[in-house]
């Protein structure tokens, strides 16, 4: 089913001052970014190293915060317009669209159709010509930023040609969402839990072509493009996890060994998380360009732009910035107590580090990383 809305009047802010938090999650972050302060450390507004890098490796010299309406998890840049677009999803409240320009800050806000859901694998993506894609469970959204407007199409969870199993309970994980997409300069490939194959969608979200996939890349973990019709993939999540370049027709072209957490792709490079010592660079070809020991870890993030790549070590808890080859600048993490209140009486004290569920460059020398405890998109300047 697809369906063409107009949009909802946008909403424009500039440096959010204020955030309303519910729940004791909420205050919890807002007590660790306050604790973080306090103790001199780089969480919302500067700081410093601290550790072996401290000396060898600058600290930004510039971090500046925006305040988000809610927990986001995925972000992307888009270069026709200088934003950074993520989706808030939540289970109480609005669903939304969020653009964050670059220089100015500037946010602005679109709903989103709503999915009754947290969010917490939804993917943001955007196409050639600055248009974004938004991923629910079940629903592909595509927002014309030129016209702001949103066309959807929902999935039915019987697939065609599916696994057998596929929505069977005792399946390890039973159903067909969708597991990861890939904007072309047409439309966009969709990968879908439990089916052995990649949906070509054109850019009404009409079907108009299937891509056979082996089969322990149905469900694929992240897609990305490369070059004459090829895609990287990363195995689904009940097979041993590896990368490979996929041929138009399904064949493997080469693999890559040693896991696979992400894969991100822009400006003609493709980098990859969590494969042999931790990231490397893909080549059209196949050819594996080893990069930083680091990214080993599920959690960790990477993006790229131009030249520029940042990646998030959740195993060191750093966000490293790179020109090239050279390390730029690093900001590390300290784990710091925080007193949160207990609902029973008295305080509860806990030790923690910011939870960053995304990172993102601007091609500007600019770092920017999403903290899911504050809410809030961090920019970071070297």
């Amino acid at each position: 089913m697809i369906k063409t809305h107009p949009i909802r009047p946008a909403r424009i802010r500039r440096h959010l001052a204020h955030l309303t938090v519910i729940g004791a999650a909420g205050v919890f972050g807002l007590a660790l970014v306050a604790a973080m302060q306090a103790a001199g450390h780089v969480a919302t507004d500067g700081g410093g190293l601290s550790g072996n890098y401290a000396a060898a490796v600058p600290a930004p010299a510039i971090a500046e915060n925006v305040r988000l309406p809610g927990e986001a998890y995925d972000l992307a840049f888009d270069a026709v317009a200088n934003r950074l677009w993520l989706a808030i999803m939540q289970r109480s409240g609005p669903d939304q669209l969020v653009a964050v320009t670059t220089d100015g800050l500037e946010q602005q806000t679109w709903l989103l159709p709503d999915a009754d859901y947290g969010g917490f694998v939804s993917r943001v993506k955007v196409g050639d010509g600055g248009n974004v894609w938004v991923t629910q469970p079940y629903r592909l959204i595509r927002f014309d930023t030129k016209t702001e407007t949103f066309t959807f199409t929902e999935f039915d969870r019987e697939v065609p040609d599916a696994f057998a199993n596929a929505l069977d309970p005792g399946n390890p994980l039973p159903g067909t969402w969708i597991s990861a997409i890939a904007p072309d300069g047409i439309g966009i490939l969709v990968a879908r839990n439990n089916v052995p194959y990649l949906l070509e969608l054109d850019a009404q979200l009409k079907e108009v072509g299937r891509r056979p996939i082996p089969d322990e890349y149905a469900g694929a973990q992240d897609l990305a493009l490369a070059a004459d019709g090829t895609v990287w993939a990363i195995s689904g999540p009940t097979a041993a996890r590896t990368v490979a370049l996929l041929a138009a027709n399904g064949d493997v072209v080469t693999t890559v060994g040693g896991g696979g957490i992400r894969l991100e792709a822009a400006d003609g490079r493709v980098i990859a998380l969590g494969v042999s010592n931790g990231s490397a660079e893909l080549a059209p070809d196949g050819t594996v360009n080893p990069g930083p020991a680091i990214g080993r870890s599920d959690e960790s993030r990477v993006a790229t732009y131009g030249t520029t790549t940042v990646i998030y070590d959740a195993g060191t808890a750093t966000v490293s910035f790179f020109a090239g080859d050279e390390l730029v600048g690093r900001l590390e993490f300290d784990e710091v107590s925080v007193e949160v209140p207990n609902p029973a009486g008295g305080v509860v004290i806990g030790r923690m580090r910011p939870r960053v569920n995304d990172v993102a460059t601007d091609g500007q020398g600019r770092g920017w990383y999403l903290d899911g405890n504050a809410h809030t998109l961090v920019r970071l300047s070297w």
